[in-house]
């Protein structure tokens, strides 16, 4: 895809112009061209091929680090200044090791409800600098086409080998977009991810862009809270090899990108980045945080298991007292999912014993603080037991919990 090739029907899209297009026509709205000028637009920019640029030469890994719009339409930013600290830390971290090492990062941003930028941070001379690609107005974050849009506008100016993501943003694992289950504040960051209502997007939704977008992920890192679990995973294993994700609250300062940018570019050490996550949310003076690295390409031999294993065994609704909850809610939605097979598949080690082996392959590396923080109803800490790096929400009675039997994995795990 060249420079001069748009995203998506129907936004507005304000693209740097080469000298040949300078002060002609750096403003484009697809659904309001006439034919006519849609003609005499594309005889222009063919006649001006020859001035554009070559087209880059794929690197080793791009990533893609989107935020969405995290506030709402009246004026609330949410967690856009924190979004900015975000960059700056990887920036820093970036100028440390003065080198990109042969790896490309794209930023898309949301700066306000219905507007976004793309830029690209460089290392030149020493020092990061910002290079604006494309802007965009009149966008719906929560639509497929407009993240398949940014996706596709990314590989465009970016080709490489391989890619990967990250999303920062308020997040709420698999549950639907209309539920309002996130009490988010200033200390934390919330199968939806965005901001208020009206600016959520389905995790099914994200599947689907990617998808169709022909792009297959290295990894999705999601700087949100609760997105490590089952449900999520089954329903980005097509099209994501790894996800990076908390199974609880995320502090609103997010990932210390400082510190784990290195393990992310250009080769991911999935190892590597929860320790520095531990290390550092061990210091940090609110204490609190869980990382795991789940490998998406286990999921569904787990899913299997679990099939026959909620054929075969009844969960002891009396045992749910004692289950790991990994959450702020009453009763609560996500609960860790290797205690959970514990209590399902007790005294039946011939299920239990592949199904545990199965779920450490599905979550190689995960680490925890004693307890996590929560602000849902109102701050408070829940402690950790135990910890199997994702969750589930199977056995939750919680009314926001109800469309748990629409998931994928449910129906993958609860055939008979």
């Amino acid at each position: 895809m060249g420079k001069n090739e748009k995203m998506e029907k129907g936004l507005n899209i304000r693209i740097p112009t080469n000298d040949c297009a300078k002060g002609k026509m750096d403003f484009l709205n697809y659904r309001n061209l006439s034919f006519l000028h849609f003609f005499i637009l594309s005889f222009f920019l063919l006649s001006c091929h020859h001035h554009h640029e070559p087209e880059p030469e794929p690197t080793d890994q791009t990533i893609l680090y989107y935020f969405p719009w995290s506030g709402n339409a009246k004026g609330s930013a949410g967690l856009y200044s924190d979004f900015q600290n975000n960059i700056r830390e990887i920036e820093n971290a970036i100028t440390k090791r003065q080198t990109m090492a042969n790896a490309r990062l794209l930023v898309c941003m949301a700066n306000k409800p219905y507007e976004a930028v793309l830029f690209e941070i460089k290392l030149d001379k020493g020092t990061t600098v910002r290079d604006t690609l494309a802007t965009y107005s009149n966008v719906d974050f929560t639509k497929k086409e407009t993240i398949r849009g940014f996706i596709n506008d990314a590989k465009g100016y970016a080709p490489s080998l391989r890619y990967a993501m990250m999303i920062g943003c308020h997040g709420m694992g698999w549950l639907p977009v209309d539920d309002d289950a996130s009490a988010k504040t200033n200390l934390a960051r919330r199968k939806y991810f965005g901001g208020d209502k009206g600016f959520r997007a389905e995790i099914t939704t994200l599947a689907d862009a990617i998808s169709e977008s022909q792009t297959h992920l290295d990894f999705i890192l999601f700087d949100d809270c609760y997105m490590a679990n089952v449900e999520v995973a089954y329903d980005l294993h097509r099209v994501a090899d790894h996800l990076i994700a908390s199974t609880s609250e995320i502090m609103a300062r997010g990932m210390p990108y400082e510190d784990i940018w290195q393990y992310l570019s250009p080769t991911p050490n999935y190892e590597e980045v929860c320790n520095a996550y531990h290390k550092f949310y061990s210091d940090y003076s609110y204490p609190y945080g869980t990382l795991a690295a789940i490998d998406c390409r286990e999921v569904e031999a787990f899913a299997q298991l679990m099939a026959e294993a909620n054929a075969t065994h009844t969960f002891n609704e009396d045992d749910r007292e004692w289950l790991q909850a990994l959450d702020g809610y009453t009763p609560p939605i996500f609960f860790d999912c290797g205690h959970y097979i514990d209590f399902l598949c007790f005294g039946d080690s011939e299920l239990l014993s592949p199904l545990t082996q199965q779920l450490q392959r599905l979550v190689p590396f995960k680490v925890n603080t004693p307890s996590v923080f929560s602000t849902i109803d109102h701050p408070h800490t829940v402690a950790i037991d135990r910890f199997s790096g994702i969750t589930i929400s199977d056995p939750s009675v919680n009314d926001k919990a109800d469309g748990k039997e629409h998931t994928a994995w449910w129906k993958a795990t609860h055939k008979y």
